[in-house]
């Protein structure tokens, strides 16, 4: 299954987009999952959530962290909202060796390469 619909994000982008959710007020947090499955809600947390972080630097370095340490994984950063307690952000920011993964009959997930 790819799951991919806009290009992926430049250097630059992923910098603007961590800049606009801290300016926000938003906490970030880095998730991570193997199953590319669209219904799944729950990804892997990468570490806490970084309360009172506004480093747009720190954030970024955990992204970058948690794609080295999970080849093969998408990654996506979420920007929490700490006074209505919601998701108000949510960014694909890393595939980890370009990997696809698909799911083949019976449920199980294959990775397979571009």
């Amino acid at each position: 299954m790819n799951v991919r619909y806009l290009p992926e994000l430049s250097a630059e982008g992923m910098a603007a987009q961590v800049t606009t959710a801290l300016a926000r007020g938003l906490t970030a947090s880095v998730e991570f999952t193997l199953d590319a499955d669209p219904r799944d809600l729950y990804w892997r947390l990468w570490k806490l959530p970084m309360f009172g972080v506004r480093d747009v630097g720190a954030v970024l370095a955990e992204v970058r962290a948690c794609v080295l340490a999970n080849p093969g994984a998408l990654v996506r950063l979420v920007g929490y909202d700490p006074v209505r307690q919601v998701r108000a952000v949510s960014i694909l920011v890393g595939r980890a060796g370009g990997a696809q993964v698909e799911r083949r009959a019976g449920g199980a997930l294959v990775e397979r390469s571009q």
